[in-house]
């Protein structure tokens, strides 16, 4: 039996390691009712390793803001009748250094009034997901960074005011932002206009699936031009200013984005 024990003995090593490689998931609360690891968000963030999952409890009191500078996944309780959505003032995902950033983090269920991408700070930021938000501004402008960007996807999320991403600086314009992708969003009209500072995109924002409850406003605050639309609903709002883009069904026979009583086919309005 003896020569049995050294295999045992390195099978438990083996096991003993792959387990502390693991992920860690961490619970966050600053309700009192709701007793948690953490009552603060920043701190459990903070202690967090690259990989781990904060589970982030609702509250009436707001979590304040939040830096992500590492691959996080933040689960929030979500909001419902009875259910009090986590609320953050603003959440930014950036860098630590220059190595280590919030590339491939995952925010979902969460409802806070910025969501930057990048903001004073640099190097890459990639691949960063946010579904079943309440966002009022998804927010990214090379005046406060000098990070690029690539692979952000919101989805299945309220866009409560607009998103901004600078105009000058979308790859093939002279700058490093590509791939900006919204799935299933209702900008939800609070604001005049759903989209600011966008410009000529170069064909990097692709917008699927999304409604857009504007009442006598603008999808945009001002020209835009080669973005793609597709499968949208516009309802009271206008593409004023818009040119180049394409607006059309998957199918490319019909474009099923609706403006009132309008209808667009492969990037051309015509009456219905």
């Amino acid at each position: 039996m003896q020569r049995y024990f050294p295999l045992l003995s390195a099978t438990f090593c083996l096991l003993a390691l792959s387990f502390g490689a693991q992920a860690t998931t961490w619970t966050v609360s600053n309700n009192p009712n709701k007793p948690a690891q953490f009552t603060s968000a920043q701190a459990a963030a903070d202690s967090a390793a690259a990989g781990d999952t904060l589970l982030i409890s609702g509250s009436t009191t707001s979590y304040g803001d939040l830096d992500i500078e590492k691959q996080l996944h933040l689960i929030g309780e979500g909001w419902g009748p009875s259910v009090d959505i986590p609320t953050f003032s603003s959440i930014y995902c950036r860098h630590q250094d220059a190595t280590v950033n919030a590339s491939g983090s995952v925010i979902e269920g969460l409802n806070m009034s910025g969501l930057h991408f990048g903001y004073y700070s640099s190097g890459t930021l990639e691949n960063v997901v946010v579904k079943r938000c309440n966002v009022d501004y998804p927010y990214y402008n090379y005046s406060y960074s000098n990070t690029p960007i690539s692979n952000i996807r919101i989805e299945d999320s309220r866009i409560r005011y607009y998103a901004t991403f600078s105009s000058s600086y979308w790859s093939g314009n002279g700058g490093n932002v590509e791939g900006i992708e919204f799935l299933r969003c209702v900008f939800d009209g609070h604001s005049s206009y759903h989209m600011s500072g966008v410009g000529d995109c170069n064909g990097h924002l692709i917008v699927r699936n999304c409604m857009f409850l504007t009442t006598g406003g603008k999808v945009h605050s001002g020209a835009m031009s080669e973005a793609t639309f597709e499968n949208c609903i516009f309802i009271g709002g206008n593409f004023t200013d818009v040119a180049n883009c394409v607006i059309n069904h998957s199918s490319a026979i019909w474009e099923a984005c609706l403006e009132e009583t309008r209808i667009y086919v492969h990037g051309n309005s015509q009456g219905l």
